[in-house]
């Protein structure tokens, strides 16, 4: 696993990768997206090395990352990611902004779980480390880390 230190926000000038190993991607924040993002994550993790069933862990893990950071987006919303790869390890960082403090949910959610506890509890279940966390009022960050 990396020692090197994630950054507090996407471009954090010294957690900067070298060109070669880092895709930034920013799109709307908005579930249609989600195929863009699970595709460049995907192909960023088989750079990795990672097995196919590493790589679908990925695919899913990514998908709950952008739900989670996006979650109450407000209109005008944008996702900012950033994906590295380095030494056997995927770390992908998730900016989501702007969003609302309550973060609402409209859909059923299985007995004892709130919307972040789910994402949260796949998350968990899927990569090696991450973390969803609020930067300030309007802005959602999270990370994830699987390793080969």
């Amino acid at each position: 696993m990396s020692s090197r230190p994630l950054p507090d926000a996407v471009g954090d000038e010294e957690a900067a990768s070298a060109p070669d190993d880092c895709i930034e991607l920013r799109a709307p924040a908005r579930p249609e997206m989600w195929s863009l993002v699970r595709m460049v994550a995907s192909h960023a993790a088989s750079l990795v090395n990672l097995d196919f069933e590493q790589l679908s862990d990925v695919r899913l893990a990514v998908d709950e990352l952008a739900t989670a950071c996006s979650r109450g987006a407000l209109p005008g919303c944008e996702l900012q990611l950033v994906i590295r790869w380095e030494e056997g390890t995927l770390t992908v960082t998730c900016l989501a902004s702007p969003v609302g403090a309550d973060g609402g949910h409209d859909g059923e959610l299985p007995l004892g779980f709130g919307p972040d506890e789910l994402s949260e509890r796949i998350i968990e279940a899927l990569v090696d480390d991450y973390e969803i966390s609020s930067l300030d009022g309007s802005t959602r960050r999270g990370w994830l880390r699987k390793s080969r």
